[in-house]
């Protein structure tokens, strides 16, 4: 029987949620007091909850604010990018040596469903399809330390990942993203691996510069949680449901 979670690390996975999907975003303040009510648990799991998220580095604290969600600045997430796009590039080529036939017969079987998602609009069910797409091509290069330190810095990103989401799915750059989810199974495929880690890594590069559009267009980094934010995570939550 596997060991049940610390209470803290649940809170912590769930704040972590909150990160993810834009329900926090970069420089909002963390309230404890609504933090523990919410989740009606006591002050030590939540500050042990923090202690982990601070390792993490998806937020920080200073003595005026408190605890607020970490701020990336352009030159954070490019570094970061930069480094991920190595990783998707190098388990790339290792992919196309060492994948079976089945395990790119399973990854064909996600990218189609993320396409049926695509297709019906659901930009949060595409987007996490969209990552387990991208781990599952990394898991595919069958090196436990690539896999290791791709996921590490991909944690990094939380606090990126909702701007990522929106720029990707509420611009045409979601159809020349399913475009090239079809060019990249088709590369592994054909077993082509420089061609295959190449284009991942362009295809992430390209991504960014959607969503860095956005950030740069409606607020600077230390006020991405502005009303016009909200406005269009509203907007885009209305057209999902």
């Amino acid at each position: 029987m596997a060991a049940r979670q610390p209470l803290s690390g649940m809170v912590a996975d769930q704040i972590r949620d909150q990160i993810s999907n834009g329900q926090l975003l970069p420089g909002q303040k963390l309230n404890e007091r609504e933090i523990m009510d919410r989740l009606g648990i006591t002050r030590t799991p939540l500050r042990e909850a923090m202690s982990i998220l601070l390792g993490e580095k998806l937020i920080e604290t200073s003595p005026s604010r408190g605890a607020i969600v970490t701020v990336l600045s352009d030159a954070d997430i490019r570094a970061m990018l930069e480094v991920r796009g190595i990783f998707e590039r190098r388990a790339g080529e290792l992919a196309a040596a060492r994948a079976s036939d089945d395990e790119i017969a399973a990854l064909a079987a996600t990218c189609a469903r993320m396409e049926e998602l695509r297709r019906q609009g659901d930009a949060t069910g595409w987007w996490e399809m969209n990552r387990l797409f991208h781990s599952d091509i990394v898991a595919l290069s069958g090196n436990p330390v690539l896999v290791d330190y791709y996921a590490n810095t991909s944690l990094r990103m939380t606090v990126y990942n909702y701007f990522n989401r929106l720029g990707v799915t509420s611009s045409e750059r979601w159809a020349a993203s399913a475009a090239e989810h079809e060019q990249i199974l088709d590369r592994l495929g054909r077993r082509d691996g420089p061609g295959l880690g190449a284009l991942l890594e362009e295809h992430l590069m390209s991504s960014w510069l959607v969503a860095r559009q956005i950030v740069q267009t409606h607020g600077r980094e230390a006020e991405l949680f502005s009303s016009r934010f909200r406005e269009l995570k509203t907007a885009q939550g209305a057209g999902e449901s």
